[in-house]
């Protein structure tokens, strides 16, 4: 199957080779589909232990951004 560029260009509204938009197109879909792939085989610990350390990584943003607050709070008085 060809894709005529001037039909393409007319009615998608882009310019450019068309091949290589949907060559990007599919390469982006199968590395998407490769990344879905290997979060499935990672086993429930594991993907429990990443949790938990990316809830432990925002609960210390929050407590420093309060600590910093709390003592800018502190000067202001």
């Amino acid at each position: 199957m060809a894709i005529d560029p001037d039909m393409y260009e007319k009615y998608s509204g882009r310019s450019g080779d068309p091949y290589k938009r949907l060559g990007e197109a599919l390469a982006q879909g199968a590395a998407h589909k490769q990344r879905l792939s290997a979060e499935k085989d990672k086993s429930f610990t594991q993907r429990r232990l990443e949790a938990k350390m990316k809830i432990s990584i925002a609960w210390y943003i929050v407590g420093g951004a309060g600590a910093i607050v709390f003592g800018l709070w502190a000067l202001m008085k």
